[in-house]
């Protein structure tokens, strides 16, 4: 059956003036999106990649069977015929591809490591599927021998470099707790004598938050340099790859949010930073680059689909790109996801604010 996937007016985003100086671009978005007219749109610029799922297995596997099953292009969910636990890797290749062109993936390929079933096995995805985000396998177990376990773990989401998607500046908030301190004792001193004050940022691709509020941590008897300064684990937000530590305002080192001993400073001396530029995402979605014209819906291939037109051969539209705005005056009103981060990479507010104003996208 088909689906209906947007209620598409054929209303296009409306230039605030200047009409002819509004300079539409057509480009390629990447699949499985909805995007709404006058949504403020970016590029990925990260690295292209395959993506790969991992069959992962748990516990004594002796027999029986398991199903792999996806969302196909037509919504609809496809299965495989039961697949034996010691299927080899020539057969679960066939039995993954022939999912897949069920499925409407046409022309998708899998490549598979690893040691074969019932050891972990890594299906990395290719063919029309290359630097795509491939379908989530789901598995259905019937396994049997001493906690048979069968899992699909997401190792790398294919990314198609390039590709346009909606804007996301969202950053990492600064962290609002304090560390957990204790002093290390020794006869050869990292710190000098006195009281520290420690505070820490969070680490993401793209850059680092401002400090956490300051503890203080003193030598034991007031006077015995530190050894070290313990600070105690610190569990990451999403979207931060790290911590950074400052003691006295100043870098003292880096991990990776475990327990961690500080041993004074290393290097040219790093102040702590003063502005967040900690983006959850640091694969060029945080940068904003254009203007949607229209509202469409893209498919798990990337093609284009214009509302009340069903996912299923020969209605679905085979078109690849889409016009987007690069250029022009617009009243704010009219635009989605338009923040002042936003609002200074693309242009500048010319009128207004941004909830109610005009912006010039240059």
């Amino acid at each position: 059956m088909g689906i209906n996937l947007l209620n598409y007016t054929g209303k296009q985003l409306i230039p605030a003036y200047n009409a002819e100086d509004a300079i539409p671009v057509s480009v390629n978005f990447a699949p499985g999106l909805t995007i709404q007219q006058g949504q403020i749109v970016a590029q990925l610029s990260g690295a292209a990649a395959n993506d790969v799922q991992t069959l992962d297995f748990g516990g004594s596997v002796t027999g029986g069977t398991f199903t792999l099953s996806l969302t196909g292009v037509d919504g609809q969910t496809h299965s495989t015929a039961a697949l034996a636990y010691n299927i080899s890797n020539a057969n679960l290749k066939i039995a993954i591809e022939g999912l897949l062109e069920a499925a409407g993936y046409h022309l998708a390929t899998v490549t598979i490591t690893g040691g074969a079933c019932p050891t972990d096995t890594v299906l990395t995805f290719g063919g029309s599927l290359a630097a795509y985000p491939a379908p989530l396998l789901v598995v259905t177990s019937a396994l049997t021998g001493t906690y048979p376990t069968i899992a699909v773990v997401h190792t790398t989401t294919g990314n198609p470099l390039g590709l346009y998607v909606g804007y996301d500046g969202t950053k990492v908030a600064d962290p609002t707790e304090a560390p957990t301190l204790t002093a290390v004792a020794g006869s050869t001193p990292s710190f000098v004598a006195g009281s520290h004050a420690v505070a820490y940022t969070f680490l993401t691709a793209g850059g680092e938050t401002r400090p956490s509020p300051a503890a203080e941590v003193e030598e034991s008897d007031g006077s015995t340099p530190l050894l070290g300064i313990q600070v105690d684990a610190i569990v990451l937000p999403t979207g931060a790859t790290g911590v950074n530590y400052y003691v006295n305002g100043m870098l003292a080192g880096t991990s990776d949010g475990s327990q961690t001993t500080l041993n004074g400073f290393t290097g040219a001396a790093v102040p702590a930073p003063t502005v967040n530029a900690a983006f959850v995402y640091a694969d060029g979605r945080q940068v904003a680059v254009g203007v949607a014209p229209a509202s469409f819906r893209t498919d798990p291939l990337g093609r284009v689909i214009y509302g009340n037109v069903p996912m299923l051969p020969p209605f679905l539209s085979n078109d690849l790109s889409v016009p987007c705005y690069v250029t022009g005056f617009f009243f704010t009103k009219d635009l989605s996801g338009l923040d002042a981060a936003a609002a200074a990479t693309l242009g500048r507010l010319v009128s207004g604010t941004l909830a109610d104003g005009v912006i010039f996208v240059r």
